[in-house]
């Protein structure tokens, strides 16, 4: 045991661990670098704790509140750091206190929407409705995820190609598990005789989904129909399309 406290040893994977000096064999271990356990876990803790509190704050979310609204009037690339610093009132280094660059303010805009979006459906899969009453409310509550985060969830449509590589893995793990959760539900109406048995199921969970996600092009929040109506009439010309017939 050190004198300064537990350690633990990295060993040879870890880049720059190793001197490159000539004759020196892998068993010389005078080159490992020491860690401490404690203060490592601790630090990284604290660093998440940190990070939380500074997304959590009203200040914070009013920053991610306008970039949204400015990154649908203007489009992501047109609207600059200086335009959100300007709609908050803020100067641009300030800003910065609270988000690290446009494109974390763009996830940020997207993150939080798509999350909780996900919860409700889970809650939705583990209920005791129907089939046909979970495509009813699955639909219901992709729309009014809509509009309760309207223009976030537009943004989120409209820009996420402009994510970063690593982001956009995620979001394309989360697109694919939340595409399942649909699909599972056709799969049970079909199971249970309430679906039509020759349907696609994958395609047709793209079809709905895309017929939802369409409204980012023509949807207005306070507009003609309101988001109930809406989601209805969109519930019903799916169900018409692939509830069993009777003859």
């Amino acid at each position: 045991m050190n004198s300064q406290g537990p350690y633990t040893c990295l060993p040879s994977v870890l880049p720059n661990v190793w001197s490159k000096s000539a004759g020196r064999s892998r068993g010389d271990f005078s080159r490992v670098r020491y860690l401490p356990v404690q203060s490592h876990t601790y630090g990284r803790r604290k660093v998440n704790e940190l990070e939380g509190e500074r997304m959590s704050t009203p200040r914070t979310k009013e920053i991610i509140a306008a970039a949204a609204k400015l990154f649908k009037e203007k489009g992501y690339h047109a609207t600059t750091i200086q335009d959100v610093a300007d709609e908050v009132g803020m100067l641009k280094g300030s800003l910065y206190y609270h988000i690290k660059s446009k494109e974390e303010l763009l996830y940020l805009v997207t993150k939080e929407p798509i999350r909780e979006l996900i919860e409700r459906q889970k809650k939705l899969m583990e209920s005791d409705l129907s089939p046909q009453q979970k495509i009813i409310e699955f639909i219901r509550l992709h729309l009014q995820a809509f509009d309760e985060n309207y223009p976030h969830m537009f943004v989120f449509l409209q820009e996420k190609a402009s994510l970063s590589e690593p982001v956009q893995a995620e979001v394309a793990g989360i697109d694919f598990r939340y595409e399942a959760m649909l699909e599972a539900i056709l799969r049970q109406g079909v199971d249970g005789g309430h679906f039509r048995r020759e349907l696609d199921l994958k395609m047709m969970a793209f079809s709905i989904l895309g017929m939802c996600n369409w409204m980012f092009k023509w949807y207005y929040k306070g507009g003609r129909l309101t988001i109930d109506e809406i989601g209805h009439q969109m519930a019903e010309i799916v169900l018409d399309g692939i509830t069993t017939r009777t003859l």
